[in-house]
Parts: C-alpha cells; structure tokens; sequence
C-alpha cells in the first residue's frame, strides 16, 4: 500500500478555496474520464476532497473503483489471458483432487463391502457352531463319565501306593497281599510312626500321579521325541512298581520260609510280586488313558463356545473398522463438495468472457480507501465517521470477494451499457 501523499491532500484544500478552480462537471472525480494518471489512493482523496468524506458517497465510489479496474483489466490481453491459464491450472488440480477423493471412497466401499462378507461369514459359523452343540453335549457325556471312572482309579491308586509305600518300607502289618497293598489303616499307622513317615506316605501317590500329568503333556506334542520321552515315564514307572513289589512279596518269602535271601529270580516266579505289579502298574496305565480321554472330552465341550466367543469379538472389531470406514468416507465425501463448488465457480468464470483478477481488485480498493480515509484524518473527522467508512470498505470487499462469478457477470453488463452511454 503506498504512503499517504500530504501535500496532494493540502492541495486539494487549496483547490476547493481557489475562485479559479474548473468547474464542478470537470473536476468531478465520480467521472472516471477525470482519473487522468492518478494513482487510486490519489483518487480515493480528491473524491473524499470532493464530497466532504461522506460516508454516503463512499459506497458508490467504491462499485466505480471496481467498475474502473475491470475496465483497466479488460483493456489488457496478457492479464486476461495469464488469469484464464491460472483458472484453467486451479480447475485441472479441483478436477485431479475430486478424483482422488472418489478413488478413496470407491477404495473403502469396497473394504466396507469385504468386511461385511467377513461378518456375514462369521455369523454363518456362529449359526453352525451353535447347531453343532448336539456334538459337544456327548462330548460333555463323555468328560462326566470319563471324570467319574478318573476320580474312582485316582482313589484307588491313592490308597494302592500309600499303603505299598508303607507296606516297603516300613513292613507289612498283615499275612496277606491285599491287606499290604490296599491298607485302609496305613495313613494311620503312619501317623503313629511319625510326621515324617505320614508325609511320605502321602506324598508317594502324589509322585505317581504326577507322572501321569506329565506322560498326558508330552503325549500331546508334537515330532517324535515325545513317545521316547512317554517311554521313558511308563518304565521309570514300571521299575518303581517292580522295587515295591519286590519289597513287599520279600516280607511274605521271609515270613514263610525263614530264609533272608530272596533272589530277583525268585521275585519274578512268585506270584505275589506280580499281584502287585497288575495291581499298580496296569491300574496306573489305565488311569493315564481315562485321564487323556476326559481332556480330550472337556477340549470338545467347551471348543465350540470358545470359537464363537472368537468369531464374536472378530465380529466387533469388524464393525469398529466399518465405522471408522464411514467416518473417512462422510469427511472426504464432504470435501467433494466444497471441490465442487469451487469447480463450478472456475468452470462458470472461464464460461464468461471476461476473467478478473478479484485480488488486484482489492487491492485497488483499499489503496482508494487509504486515500479516502487520508482525507477525513485530516479534516478531523470522528471515530464513528471512521467506523463507519471501513464497514463499508468491508461490505464491498465481502461482496467482490464472496461472488466472483456473479460479480463479473453482473458488472459486465452494468459496464456494457455504461460504455455505451459514454460512447
């Protein structure tokens, strides 16, 4: 904005004081013809000097402001021109951006569409899964039974082992094998020897029944290491039974035969020493597979609910992501629409036959309004006066700068049959 000229403003109060000043017709800035090669800021002053800075006639100086730099605009080629290749340039980026934004959109309705089906599908499974349930209600038969006949041998082991544990190793209180192996009184009589003998007693089950636990572990893994590592539990297993067996079939031989030399070979052709191995052992391995068939069971029963608490929570996270899906999609939908606007302002601004450059226009205007207000400093003029004045600056400039389409067409035609009169 160029620097207010005061020696022009002091020339202009001299001017109207002057008796030999032109006449009112030809010194009447409102003419354009009368401009001459004065700058607009130059002008906004000597038609302030000339209507006294009423605010009244500010807004029609202001349209002929805009009227005069169409005109001026209008009058050069190269500024038509170079301003239709910067709308054409705008309109092919609008064009490129609206495109880009449909892609998108196309891009995510088409995500929607897949997430739907994935949903759709899941909801298929569910439907099965649920129908299916005929499938784990014998499973669920089958863990019941299972679970029974595991309670009753792991009962029956627990007393089998601490009652041969206390028979081994601390003598048999009784002539015969059952009595040795299956004591209801030996917790007791372990109790009476000792918290310590009591604590082994009761552990020693424990021992074999952990064995058990880790024979079902490895026999679900996966290579073939496993059936040597399960091999190895079923004979450490074995020997352990084998030495009970001895020890308590050696309890009998001594009592019987008043020898206290028994030989393995003599283990193994008695028949007590193989009572208590089918007793323990075969009981054991029996025990073991019941145990593997009531997990196996309990996976079944329980695999559908846990497959459609899955499906389900796949389910809600499908419609998270549909509805972030929409979101993005409603935003860049609603930037389609402010691009086509601004398409259409373009598209109409190239339809006319004239293109103006709507920022050089207000510029023009506020370099008149310095002028203008320069004027009405000067003479004093009130802070509502000034007030007043640049809300009509305002006005003007929100109206050029809000319909650059419309203005141009409407001034083209207020300016055709202007120049016409002129002419």
């Amino acid at each position: 904005m160029a620097p207010i000229n005061l020696s022009f403003v002091r020339s202009l109060f001299n001017l109207r004081q002057s008796p030999e000043a032109p006449s009112q017709q030809e010194d009447n800035p409102s003419d354009v013809r009368n401009r001459g090669t004065m700058t607009y800021q130059e002008w906004g002053t000597r038609w302030a000097g000339f209507t006294d800075g009423s605010i009244t006639a500010l807004t029609p100086a202001l349209h002929t402001v805009v009227i005069d730099q169409k005109r001026a605009q209008r009058g050069d080629e190269q500024i038509m021109a170079n301003l239709r290749a910067r709308l054409e340039a705008e309109l092919r980026n609008i064009m490129l951006r609206i495109d880009d934004l449909s892609r998108r959109i196309n891009d995510r309705e088409d995500s929607i569409a897949a997430h739907r089906e994935q949903k759709e599908h899941n909801n298929r499974q569910i439907e099965e899964l649920r129908n299916g349930r005929g499938r784990s209600a014998i499973s669920k038969v089958y863990f019941w039974i299972s679970t029974v006949i595991v309670t009753l041998l792991g009962l029956y082991l627990f007393n089998f082992y601490s009652s041969a544990s206390y028979s081994a190793f601390f003598g048999a209180d009784t002539t015969s094998v059952a009595g040795a192996i299956l004591n209801p009184h030996a917790l007791q009589l372990a109790l009476d020897k000792g918290l310590m003998t009591l604590l082994l007693v009761l552990l020693m089950p424990m021992i074999f029944i952990g064995l058990g636990f880790l024979i079902h572990i490895y026999a679900k893994k996966q290579g073939l290491v496993k059936y040597l590592k399960v091999l190895v539990l079923y004979v450490i297993t074995f020997v352990f039974d084998a030495l009970l067996a001895y020890q308590i079939s050696k309890e009998f031989f001594v009592q019987t035969m008043d020898n206290p030399v028994y030989s393995l070979s003599q283990a193994a052709n008695s028949p007590n020493f193989w009572i208590v191995i089918f007793s323990g052992f075969i009981a054991y391995v029996i025990w073991g597979l019941v145990f593997d068939s009531t997990m196996d069971a309990y996976e079944d029963m329980t695999a559908n609910s846990r497959q459609i608490k899955e499906l389900q929570k796949q389910n809600a996270k499908i419609d998270r992501e549909i509805e972030k899906l929409r979101a993005d999609n409603e935003a860049d939908h609603n930037k389609q629409i402010e691009l086509e606007s601004e398409k259409n302002t373009r598209e109409a601004s190239l339809a006319n036959r004239y293109v103006y450059n709507v920022d050089r226009i207000i510029l023009e205007l506020n370099n008149f309004f310095t002028g203008w207000i320069a004027y009405m400093t000067a003479m004093n003029r009130s802070q509502r006066d000034l007030d007043e004045a640049r809300a009509a600056l305002n006005a003007v400039v929100a109206a050029v700068d809000e319909d650059r389409t419309s203005v141009a067409t409407q001034t083209d035609s207020h300016q055709d049959s202007k120049t016409n009169n002129t002419d």
